[in-house]
């Protein structure tokens, strides 16, 4: 498993982890177009990871 593959995952399970908690909590069903700010940031990490490695190979 890739370093991009896990920060997918995570990335995704953080953000709607976050979404459902906070609309939860607000009934404000706007939390849920957020999702994608943990997951850039995963998926942004995870590549920078696998190019590092690469690099190091």
């Amino acid at each position: 498993m890739t370093y991009t593959m896990q920060g997918l995952t995570y990335g995704l399970t953080f953000g709607t982890l976050a979404a459902v908690l906070l609309y939860s909590m607000t009934n404000d069903a706007t939390y849920f177009s957020f999702l994608g700010i943990p997951l850039a940031l995963g998926l942004a990490i995870g590549s920078y990871l696998d190019s590092r490695k690469k690099e190091a190979d």
